[in-house]
């Protein structure tokens, strides 16, 4: 699909020693650094390392996580998905992802 797709992309334009600190196998490093790494080459761990796709509830917690992580900074590329534009998937996570942290973070006295 095109998440897949877009991770190996992402792969293959990556530097080989930040792929290897981000714990990713050395025969995808392999390919991407060839530029013949496919998306049908990568398991679901491996497009979760690029790409934070799944439910409101699932997208909370990765960013949950990589803030427990040390990451201090998001970057986020919304498409044109099923029948949804752009702009209604960035509105869709702000309301359901990034506004409940934020209630999260404010309850707790860290924002």
């Amino acid at each position: 699909n095109g998440v897949r797709a877009f991770a190996a992309l992402l792969m293959r334009t990556t530097a080989p020693g930040v792929l290897r600190r981000m714990g990713i196998h050395q025969s995808l490093i392999s390919r991407a650094a060839n530029k013949t790494l496919r998306a049908a080459d990568l398991a679901d761990g491996d497009v979760r390392a690029f790409v934070a796709v799944g439910t409101p509830t699932d997208l909370r917690d990765t960013v949950q996580a990589a803030q427990a992580a040390g990451v201090t900074c998001w970057s986020s590329i919304f498409i044109d998905s099923d029948g949804q534009s752009a702009a209604e998937g960035m509105q869709r996570f702000a309301e359901a992802v990034i506004a409940p942290l934020q209630e999260r973070a404010a309850a707790r006295g860290s924002i």
